[in-house]
């Protein structure tokens, strides 16, 4: 039986998460900031992937 030994988290953080969601951060960010944001209330729970490219 194969398993995965490690952190799943930073594997994740650092390799797949990037593949399957920086361009969608990317986006979403430039979107966000289109207009004249003065406030903005990021509520999504994970590794930061669009918190990071929306600071």
């Amino acid at each position: 039986m194969a398993g995965y030994v490690g952190d799943v988290a930073i594997a994740y953080d650092r390799d797949l998460g990037p593949v399957l969601f920086e361009h969608y951060a990317i986006d979403i960010a430039r979107r966000a900031t289109e207009g004249s944001v003065r406030h903005m209330l990021e509520i999504a729970a994970g590794t930061g992937i669009v918190t990071r490219p929306i600071a």
